[in-house]
C-alpha cells in the first residue's frame, strides 16, 4: 500500500491529494492496492494496475470504469479529476 501511496504522491499534486483521499479506505484487489474514497455520495476506487492505475465508480450493478490512467502519463492528475468530474455531472 504504501509504494501505492507514492505512487500517487508523484503524479497528484498534494493539495489535491489531501482534497480527494485524506479520508479514503485501503483496499486490495486482485490487480494489487486501492483506495476507496466518496465525493458527493459517489464511490469511487482508484486500483493499481500493470502500467497504471484505474478509477472506478461503485454503482448498484458493479464497478463502472472512468479512466484507465498511465504511469507516464504527464496529466496523470487531470485525467482523474475529469474522470471524477464526468461522473458526478447528472445523467
Amino acid at each position: 500500500m504504501d509504494a501505492f501511496k507514492g505512487f500517487l504522491a508523484r503524479r497528484i499534486d498534494l493539495s489535491t491529494r489531501a482534497e480527494l483521499l485524506l479520508g479514503a479506505d485501503d483496499l486490495w484487489r486482485e490487480t494489487g492496492p486501492a483506495l476507496r474514497f466518496t465525493i458527493e455520495d459517489h464511490v469511487f476506487v482508484l486500483v493499481r494496475c500493470e502500467g497504471g492505475a484505474r478509477l472506478l465508480e461503485e454503482v448498484p450493478e458493479g464497478n463502472h470504469e472512468l479512466v484507465c490512467l498511465s504511469d507516464d502519463d504527464p496529466h496523470f492528475e487531470d485525467r482523474l479529476l475529469v474522470g471524477i468530474g464526468d461522473a458526478l455531472q447528472p445523467r
